[in-house]
């Protein structure tokens, strides 16, 4: 059985006031939120970014995009739910733009 990822990352949007397609993750429109501060939850449930990264459970690159509100991947995702006991939607939400955003899937 194959198992297909989205990453949020690579989600073609089109913004009708600019006229021009831009990646989410160049941060220009922002359709993803995070509903909790993931580091914070990861604090509270044991996982301080020490022990984060002398026990290699994210990558240096994934606690800073977590501490500047950036994208990270499924992957990385899936084991913060792995170590929170909890689903992705309890971490992410879509925020509906109402400027006339179109999403190119």
């Amino acid at each position: 059985m194959s198992v297909f990822y989205i990453d949020f990352c690579v989600i073609l949007c089109y913004n009708a006031d600019s006229g021009k397609e831009r990646l989410l993750a160049k941060g220009a429109l922002t359709l993803i939120k995070y509903k909790i501060n993931i580091l914070e939850a990861l604090k509270e449930a044991g996982y301080n970014t020490n022990r984060l990264r002398k026990e290699k459970l994210l990558a240096e690159g994934v606690i800073q995009s977590l501490r500047q509100g950036k994208y990270i991947g499924l992957p990385s995702i899936d084991k913060i739910c792995a170590m929170l006991d909890c689903q992705p939607a309890d971490l992410i939400e879509y925020v509906k733009d109402d400027g006339g955003v179109q999403e190119n899937i």
